[in-house]
């Protein structure tokens, strides 16, 4: 490699964090480079209002973000204040961002892939900067609390798969109290899970 490259980059295995800009290859390489688990990282966005705003639409072809994560994006690379405000407004006008359709996106892929109770998605939702009132709206027409029911029988189903007729009553309780432990830390509440044990006779 050059040596005028070498010196604008740092190689590094995909599982580490060591991270370096070389704004001279940037435009060329499109953001980042990749090549056998090399990773160039986007160069710094301050005081550039185009390369910020190409920055969040980027961002936004790859997944759904909320208007606070892209903020915080930005931030990291440098972006000013003004030029943020100025990249989010675009965004939201074009309607390539909208927190709405982030939280949308995150519940279907909660109750697709990886089921969680109704307060622990509220929660996520939150930390990813969505307002309540949509979050609240959006959980209710996604995620009613009948499906929150259908899901906890669901995940009972599958974590009970040991033949428990083959089980003495200490083992048998043992399993109980696993299970329960299991089902709250998915954010299911601690009624609907002792309820629907009670019926499974766990």
């Amino acid at each position: 490699m050059p040596s005028s490259r070498r010196s604008c980059l740092r190689f590094r295995h995909t599982q580490t964090k060591d991270f370096v800009t070389c704004s001279r290859l940037i435009p060329l390489l499109g953001g980042v480079a990749r090549s056998a688990g090399v990773v160039v990282i986007k160069q710094d966005l301050t005081g550039d209002g185009e390369l910020v705003r190409k920055a969040a639409l980027r961002y936004l072809g790859r997944r759904e973000y909320s208007a606070f994560e892209l903020r915080q994006r930005l931030e990291r690379r440098g972006a000013s204040l003004h030029d943020i405000k100025a990249a989010i407004a675009y965004a939201q006008s074009n309607r390539y961002l909208d927190d709405g359709r982030a939280a949308e996106a995150h519940i279907r892929q909660r109750l697709n892939y990886a089921p969680r109770g109704r307060a622990l998605i509220a929660y996520e939702l939150k930390e990813r900067g969505i307002s309540q009132q949509i979050g609240d709206t959006l959980l209710e027409i996604h995620y009613p609390t009948e499906l929150e029911r259908e899901l906890l029988l669901a995940l009972l189903a599958k974590e009970t798969k040991l033949e428990q007729d083959r089980m003495n009553k200490k083992e048998l309780w043992k399993l109980r109290q696993k299970v329960a432990r299991r089902l709250l830390a998915k954010g299911f509440p601690q009624d609907l899970v002792m309820e629907v044990l009670e019926e499974w006779n766990v």
